[in-house]
């Protein structure tokens, strides 16, 4: 999404984070959160970013995720963290991932399958990651295995940048517990038929979606 960026101009709005790193190391989220406001005319007043590590590292302890891809795919070119290509396939059904494989479930883009490869269906792939996580996290298993949830702080102290407060986080982790995930409507904007967005470009040449109105 084309977004004004302060200092930096129409942008996609997910480059906010690195341009705040850019200027001052540790201040990519607090750009992005302020950018979002201002985009959305929202007041947003915390944010939470989460490390890749982090993410691997709370599945792993948990004992991987179960989520049910909707149609099989192939990436032929899946870029790993450490900057190599290689290919990644997903076939359709209920399945457990681990840390890793649900990190390529939720970062694939280059599928030409199902048109997976398109930034809409990545989002609701990461969608469902997140509400798997969830409700793995909150089980009434974790509750009384100590190491576990020991090993999951650990994690998160290293890999996690946020303006709450730990007993905010706490707070906000004792609501989320209650949250019934059959509840949660999950929606993601496109540029399809009746989307509430359209291709366009940055004056740099940038492909980005811009608001229909």
């Amino acid at each position: 999404l084309a977004a004004k960026i302060n200092g930096h101009g129409l942008k996609k709005i997910n480059n906010a984070n690195a341009f705040g790193e850019m200027t001052v190391v540790g201040s990519g989220a607090e750009l992005a959160r302020k950018t979002l406001a201002e985009t959305f005319d929202v007041p947003i007043h915390y944010y939470l970013r989460v490390d890749y590590k982090a993410f691997v590292d709370v599945d792993n302890i948990l004992g991987g995720v179960t989520v049910t891809v909707d149609q099989p795919f192939t990436d032929y070119t899946y870029t790993t963290l450490d900057k190599k290509v290689q290919t990644v396939s997903f076939a359709a059904g209920k399945q457990t991932m681990d840390g890793e494989r649900a990190l390529m479930f939720a970062r694939s883009r280059h599928s030409m399958n199902n048109n997976e490869g398109s930034d809409f269906a990545r989002s609701h792939r990461q969608q469902k990651i997140l509400l798997a996580l969830k409700e793995k996290l909150f089980s009434s298993t974790l509750l009384f295995r100590p190491q576990k949830i020991a090993e999951i702080i650990s994690s998160l102290q290293q890999n996690i940048a946020t303006n709450l407060e730990t007993w905010q986080i706490l707070t906000l982790g004792a609501t989320l517990k209650k949250v019934d995930s059959q509840s949660i409507i999950s929606t993601v904007f496109d540029d399809g038929e009746g989307g509430y967005l359209m291709s366009g470009t940055t004056p740099d040449g940038a492909y980005v979606l811009q608001p229909r109105t």
